[in-house]
């Protein structure tokens, strides 16, 4: 995390596939803007699965105004993504890049060593409510 914080400009996104990680605090503790994803698109490669976790994504970028999906470069994946990432700006919602997404969590929040676990809106898709 030293080397991140030392480049100036580079951000930590903590995948969170285990409650274990303890990547996100040693971010934080280096001084690193970090943040965590809120939702796993595709656990498995169901399509229902993907379309329960993308509205759970929206869901939650409604209650938080912001929100993170990760996923895989699965085919099945991108096709859906394909599918659904056009209907999000008619849906009310604003796609943005993770560094954007950082940007304004950071100027919500403070700096990475402001930020408590139970700050964490979440963090891919980066989903914000308009």
């Amino acid at each position: 995390m030293d080397e991140i914080q030392a480049q100036g400009d580079l951000f930590f996104l903590d995948s969170y596939t285990t409650h274990r990680s303890i990547a996100l605090d040693l971010a934080r503790e280096s001084g690193v803007p970090s943040v965590k994803r809120d939702v796993f698109l595709d656990p498995d490669r169901a399509p229902e699965t993907l379309q329960r976790e993308f509205d759970r994504l929206k869901k939650l970028s409604r209650l938080q105004g912001m929100a993170v999906g990760i996923g895989h470069p699965y085919p099945s994946t991108l096709a859906f993504l394909e599918t659904e990432l056009p209907k999000l700006k008619h849906d009310g919602y604003e796609l943005i890049g993770i560094s954007q997404y950082i940007g304004q969590y950071m100027a919500q929040h403070g700096t990475p060593r402001e930020v408590r676990d139970s700050d964490v809106g979440g963090e891919g898709i980066h989903v914000v409510s308009e």
